[in-house]
C-alpha cells in the first residue's frame, strides 16, 4: 500500500509540473499572437 501512496504522490507532482510549462507556453502564444504594444 506504500507503494501506491508513492505512486499517487509521484502522479500529483508529475501532473503540476506537466502542466505548468503548458499554462506558460499558452499565455506566451497568446501574448505573441495579439500583438498589446
Amino acid at each position: 500500500m506504500q507503494l501506491l501512496t508513492m505512486l499517487l504522490q509521484n502522479i500529483k507532482v508529475i501532473i503540476l509540473y506537466g502542466m505548468f510549462p503548458f499554462y506558460m507556453l499558452t499565455i506566451l502564444f497568446v501574448f505573441f499572437t495579439f500583438p498589446t504594444h
